[in-house]
């Protein structure tokens, strides 16, 4: 009796250990560099081949960094963690037949993607799908990247509870279809929210920015252009859904196929200091919905019309 009880907490002990040692082999910050190896400890003297191989090996709200140019491989991402692909290098993940970055995150979790390039050569016979899919988590933050040549989306953010994207100093080019399309279908009246700064959409096959149901967007110093090359009526910004309202500050939406903004459903969107002109459609195109005007907005030679606003963005 001694003897089996013995063994029986031996073998949990060495179970505990293992999982310990599981635990102390995941580091907080691991690197990738162009001629690592997967099977290293993914250190900076010994770093791994790919963000999957250095994933693995990477605590929860840990690093991943590149250490030199490299393609570093498409990704799944389920807990909170960075990318950084380094400052003045090319750090990229090349999707063919497939998503770039897969967020399936926890509720808590914040996933942080910096200085990379995602591409997925879409004029080839095998072109990646969207370039960054986000299911589930908290927070998504995508900075200083270019995302280009994908045969659907640049990003889709459309998971089921509410969440938040950021997008800063970004370029988004060349999707097939749209470059951001944003929205949820979060239950009890939860609403997904981004802000974007500084951000380049250009040559989507439809809109540069779709933003659904349930969705608040505020967009800054930000340019849509040259969009709805595949639909020609694909619009520089379109809110399109219920409970829905962007705010659009010192950007410009010009020189797209459609409209330079377009409101359908019951949206609402807010435009002060921008430039909505050169659209093939309108440039201020209130389908349903509403667009308000701020101050110091252009609204010139767009080909069916420069259109007009509800009114003056109201007081309360």
């Amino acid at each position: 009796m001694r003897r089996s009880l013995f063994l029986v907490f031996f073998g949990l002990a060495l179970c505990l250990a293992a999982m310990t040692s599981a635990a102390q082999a995941q580091a907080t910050r691991t690197w990738v560099s162009g001629v690592g190896d997967d099977a290293n400890p993914c250190s900076r003297t010994a770093p791994c081949k790919t963000f999957p191989g250095a994933y693995s090996k990477t605590a929860v709200g840990g690093e991943i960094d590149a250490l030199d140019p490299g393609g570093f491989g498409t990704i799944t991402i389920g807990k909170s963690i960075t990318l950084d692909g380094g400052g003045g290098q090319v750090a990229s993940i090349l999707a063919s037949s497939t998503n770039g970055v897969i967020i399936n995150g926890g509720a808590t979790d914040r996933v942080i993607l910096r200085n990379l390039r995602i591409n997925g050569i879409s004029q080839s016979s095998f072109p990646g799908i969207t370039a960054i899919v986000f299911n589930s988590g908290l927070l998504l933050t995508v900075d200083t990247c270019v995302i280009q040549n994908f045969g659907t989306n640049g990003i889709t953010f459309q998971p089921t509870a509410a969440a938040r994207l950021v997008v800063n100093d970004t370029v988004i080019e060349n999707a097939n279809n749209d470059g951001i399309i944003f929205s949820t279908a979060a239950s009890g009246g939860g609403v997904a929210r981004a802000s974007l700064t500084n951000v380049k959409i250009t040559g989507s096959g439809k809109n540069g920015l779709e933003v659904g149901a349930n969705a608040r967007v505020d967009i800054h110093e930000s340019i849509f252009s040259n969009n709805g090359l595949i639909v020609t009526t694909g619009d520089g910004i379109l809110a399109n859904g219920a409970n829905t309202g962007v705010d659009v500050m010192f950007s410009a939406s010009t020189n797209n196929g459609g409209s330079g903004v377009h409101t359908q459903n019951t949206s609402i969107v807010r435009v002060s200091n921008s430039n909505l002109s050169e659209n093939s459609t309108f440039g201020v195109n209130v389908d349903t919905g509403q667009i308000f005007s701020g101050l110091n907005n252009v609204v010139q030679g767009n080909a069916g019309g420069n259109g007009s606003f509800t009114g003056p963005i109201p007081l309360s």
